[in-house]
């Protein structure tokens, strides 16, 4: 037994039993003090011992102690023998934690028997990053980041050992104690071959490191330098192979994917580009490599767009990839990394800073059914008036359910048209239908037949209500009109108009004399009988998405995009209370048949009972893992139905003693998994058994928004191409008023790199990197033609001035089209790398690209010949764009500046610096004397183009901006961000006019019509959306 002496406190130190770890420097021992390990070197060299002073002495704050859990096994205190000597330290003990390479490993896993799936996965990366961040920030370079360095425990939270192997750096004299050790496969490039002993590293080394490390747990286990050699020879070692850049998504195809191989495109884009920018610029320019906190943020949201697989509760994948992968590989290869294991009914997470609690089930309500069957979200929810049957509307079709057995009854084919509101005729006997077509259908309930189709709406009908005496339907579109209908003869008999956007919810009154609608406008109440309007009830401070009336008739309720439910005297007019309580869009609210309980279900996810005369929260009810779109009463009030963005339909037991229920907390009591915050706490998860989702709430209200551009467009396009389907529950949930998102083009099956209006501005012109391009007609959404040939991605198209012809930069090389016949005119060869930018002078004369081979060219249109190459840029040049006189091009680059040239003689000009990342994008206003530019630094900067003076910087986006516009009146700037938003600025002031949010991924690219009345916007949510600005 060795007893040795804690150099901190004094205490005496026993290594108990046999050693528990033996390495070439060290062993590890248990000791008496629990929790504590100690690890004794072989030969504790002076070196060491100093090193370990210093970490000792300044150690790096513990992010996770309000998890009361520890990120990295720091020392804690040096230990001494009996002769005074320093042997070794103190660390505390790290339990339950599996190596990182039994958790990314499918083999290990399995052997394991660990049941983790990818989000667990997505989450470990994100708390890897979150820990290495705050190393970073203390100071510390990790040198050795490996897969046995890391421990995983069941709540997905990692702890880093081997800690003493770090680089430290003494902040009081600047000594550097070098980290000694490196591991094959994760070295970077440049530090291959060299002598470690002598080198001082990095935290650019770092990244090169961690990018491996979150590769292998997204992708199986495998790592980004493993693939099948193509190239001559027999397959050079992993060294080798990064010493040349050369990786499965590398820029060469010399190490190809096998069938196995998990595509880059199944992760966000955002996690895409960091991979990118790792190994592809990043072994260009080590300082592209992506820092922990770009990692940081891009798993942040690539975790936050995961969503649970339909078929098997294990697979999850990311909405922007738009299906599961997972399902698709199991049915391809028959191997499943992720096994189908039926886990418990998904719970409700917020983001917390505090420490996890357990789930409350009191709060749940009883849950006796989930109706499973539909493939799309679950849009509206209503029950027959006998009570025994639940009809359910939803993206795919329309499904009558037996209430008591759960089994499904028939289904109503729509054609594929989204069905978002459902109303029963009072006698039951007929179901009303909304349809993307504009028209409204009615089925027999019995037989499942069409009875008849109501067309008069001018676009999509959003909300439909029968009178208490069936005789009349009223329908709510987005036209901003109220029709009513003759049932029996499907006449029109009346249009009220006085709303002035879309109309979301109807509801009659009892006795039939008056009609509630809301909009984003306002809640109005009219008089049926004469069109009349009796009232307008304003509060909300945006959109109503859902109206009620109490059944005796005296109060209404709304429910509202703003977060709140309000109760209004119906007679007078006057607001009697404010409920509040959730945390997101109120969806759909209704009235209990006694008129003492209110129903909510809301984009938080969860539903709440509120007592309707005191507004007291009774229960909260959670289940669903996605936004909760409709909720609907049984007529004898015993039971709530809800539907789902999660395509399901719960039934839920309402206790007899709600009225008398204690009011819950209106916040959720549950919070697993924890979201990082950088350098604070990471992402907790619960064990296995338990679910891992975390809150989603952006993305679920970007999706809820993008609903808008579903008009006019067929729901078989997004089917068809894999783009998630989008809610249209909250639409323009974060429109200002006056701009409308007019519709959304879908048919691109990746992402939408440019977008382009014609100079007479009928018709737009988009280029995607599933290497096509596509011409749209701007007024009816309609794709006019879609240009084949380049086999490589498509980053720039540009009209002529003329408009005859469509110049589009795609792998290597320019290609000129016939925009009329869609006809192949010429490619224009030179470059040697992508082209990733063309522009056409105003003039006509000449057409400039900018490529990754670092130049710009200058062709002439006419011939074809190369006018000019360009050099001057030390990186990629991303952006091009000439100024209104043709006299000047200007261009931005990978390396931080933007240049500007004299397009005659070739000359530079000048050089403008300011950006600390890319710059992505360059744009001239209108005038020719400013000039805008953005960057992967995430602002928007105005140059003074004659002084070369930087005039205005923009500070809003909290990611790159990859795209700018000048409307064309010179007074506002448009810009397209990473953070999924576009932005309007007045560029006089540089004050953010408006955001728009809609797109469900990054912003590439935004332009405006020539008449300044439209916007439109590419995103890597593969959609293109065109916005009404005037």
């Amino acid at each position: 037994m060795t007893v040795l002496t804690c150099a901190s406190t004094g205490k005496s130190i026993t290594l108990l039993g046999e050693e528990i770890a033996n390495s070439g420097e060290a062993k590890v021992w248990r000791t008496n003090q629990n929790g504590y390990l100690a690890k004794i070197y072989h030969s504790p060299t002076p070196e060491r011992v100093q090193k370990l002073a210093v970490m000792i002495a300044h150690p790096p704050t513990e992010p996770n102690s309000h998890l009361h859990h520890v990120s990295f096994a720091w020392p804690k205190s040096a230990l001494k023998n009996a002769q005074g000597d320093c042997v070794g330290f103190l660390m505390p003990e790290i339990k339950d934690g599996k190596e990182l390479l039994d958790v990314y490993n499918p083999r290990r896993r399995k052997a394991l028997k660990l049941e983790i799936d990818w989000r667990f996965l997505h989450t470990t990366a994100l708390n890897i990053v979150s820990i290495i961040e705050a190393l970073h920030a203390a100071g510390y370079v990790l040198g050795d980041i490996k897969p046995q360095n890391i421990l995983v425990n069941n709540r997905a939270l990692p702890s880093i050992i081997d800690t003493d192997s770090f680089q430290v750096i003494n902040p009081k004299n600047g000594k550097v104690y070098n980290c000694l050790v490196g591991s094959e496969g994760y070295t970077p490039p440049e530090l291959i071959g060299k002598d470690f002993d002598s080198i001082e590293q990095t935290e650019i080394h770092d990244r090169f490191r961690l990018g491996v490390i979150i590769y292998q747990l997204l992708f199986g286990g495998n790592n980004p330098f493993q693939g099948k050699w193509t190239g001559a020879g027999e397959i050079p070692d992993i060294n080798e192979l990064i010493c040349q850049g050369l990786w499965v998504n590398g820029s060469t195809n010399l190490i190809a994917a096998v069938a196995r191989t998990i595509p880059l495109e199944i992760v966000h884009p955002e996690i895409q580009q960091c991979f990118l920018r790792c190994f592809n610029d990043g072994h260009k320019n080590p300082n592209f490599r992506p820092t922990a906190r770009k990692w940081l943020e891009a798993l942040k949201v690539g975790n936050d767009r995961l969503t649970i697989c339909g078929r098997v509760d294990s697979h999850y994948y990311s909405r922007t990839y738009g299906k599961c992968y997972w399902c698709d590989r199991f049915a391809n290869l028959g191997v499943d990394i992720f096994p189908g294991v039926v886990k418990a009914k998904p719970s409700v997470v917020v983001e917390s800073t505090s420490q996890a609690q357990v789930i409350n089930n009191d709060m749940r309500g009883k849950l006796l059914q989930t109706l499973t069957g539909h493939s799309d979200w679950v849009y509206s929810v209503v029950y027959s008036p006998d009570g025994q049957t639940l009809a359910s509307g939803s993206g795919d079709n329309i499904k009558l359910w037996n209430i008591i057995t759960g089994k499904l009854i028939q289904t109503l084919s729509v054609n594929s048209n989204f069905v978002h509101s459902l109303a029963y005729s009072p006698d039951g006997q007929t179901l009303a239908s909304n349809s993307l077509d504009e028209t409204i259908k009615l089925w027999d309930v019995t037989t499942g037949k069409l009875l008849q189709t109501l067309t008069g709406h001018s676009h999509f009908v959003h909300s439909l209500a029968y009178s208490r005496d069936g005789q009349t339907l009223a329908s709510g579109g987005f036209d901003g009109t109220i029709k009513l209908w003759n049932v029996l003869t499907g006449r029109l008999l009346k249009t009220l108009t006085g709303h002035t956007h879309l109309v979301a919810s109807l509801a009659y009154s009892l006795d039939g004399q008056t009609l509630a609608s809301g909009s984003l406008d306002q809640t109005i109440i009219w008089n049926v009988k004469t069109g009349k309007l009796l009232q307008t009830l304003t509060g909300h401070t945006h959109l109503v998405q859902s109206v009620a009336y109490s059944p005796d008739s005296q109060t209404l309720v709304s429910g509202s995009n703003d977060k709140t439910i309000k109760l209004w005297n119906v007679t007078t007019g006057k607001l009697l209370q404010t409920l509040t309580g959730h945390s997101d869009s109120v969806l759909s609210i209704t009235y209990s048949l006694d008129g003492q309980t209110l129903a909510s279900g809301s984009n938080d996810r969860t539903i709440k009972l509120w007592n309707a005369t005191t507004g007291k929260l009774l229960q909260t009810f959670t289940g669903h893992y996605d936004s909760v779109t409709s909720v609907a009463y049984s007529p004898d009030g015993q039971t709530l139905a809800s539907g789902s963005s999660d395509k399901t339909i719960k039934i839920w037991q309402i206790p007899a003693f709600i009225s008398k229920a204690p009011v819950q907390p209106t916040q959720s009591q549950v919070s697993q998994p924890v979201v990082s915050k950088p350098q604070s706490q990471p992402v907790t998860i619960p064990a296995p058994q338990t679910t891992i989702p975390v809150k989603n709430t952006k993305l679920i209200k970007l999706l809820i928004a993008a609903i808008l551009g579903l008009i006019g467009t067929q729901i078989y396009g997004y089917a068809r191409y894999g783009v998630f389907p989008v809610n249209p529950i909250s639409v323009i949930a974060s429109l200002p008023s006056g701009i409308l998102l007019e519709r959304t083009l879908t048919g691109h099956s990746y992402f939408v790199y440019s977008v382009a209006y014609s100079p007479h501005g009928q018709t737009l012109a988009s280029g995607s990197l599933d290497n096509t391009i596509k011409l749209w007609n701007v007024k009816t959404g309609n794709l006019l033609q879609t240009l084949t040939g380049d086999s490589a991605f498509i980053n720039s198209v540009a009209y002529s001035p003329d408009g005859q012809t469509l110049a589009s930069g795609g792998g290597d090389n320019i290609k000129l089209w016939n925009v009329k016949t869609g006809n192949l005119l010429q490619t224009l060869t030179g470059h040697t790398h992508f082209v990733y930018s063309v522009a056409y002078s105003p003039n006509s004369q000449t057409l400039a690209s900018g490529s990754r081979d670092n130049t710009i060219k200058l062709w002439d249109v006419k011939t074809g010949k190369l006018l000019q190459t360009l050099t001057g840029h030390s990186e990629s040049v991303q952006s091009v764009a000439y100024s209104p006189d043709s006299q000047t091009l200007v261009s931005g680059s990978h390396d931080k500046t933007i240049k500007l040239w004299n397009v005659k003689t070739g000359k530079l000009l000048q050089t403008l610096t300011g950006h600390s990342d890319w710059v992505y994008s360059v744009a001239y206003s209108s005038h020719g004397q400013t000039l805008a530019s953005g960057s992967g630094d995430n602002t928007i900067k105005l140059w003074n183009v004659k002084t070369g003076n930087l005039l205005q910087t923009f500070t809003a986006h909290s990611y790159l901006v990859n795209s700018v516009a000048y409307s064309p009146n010179g007074q506002t700037l448009a810009s397209g961000s990473s953070d999924d938003t576009i932005k309007l600025w007045n560029v006089k002031t540089g004050k953010l006019l408006q955001t728009f949010t809609a797109h469900s991924s990054s912003v590439l690219s935004v332009a405006y019509s020539p008449d300044g009345q439209t916007l439109a916007s590419g995103s890597s949510d593969n959609t293109i959306k065109i916005w009404r600005l005037k």
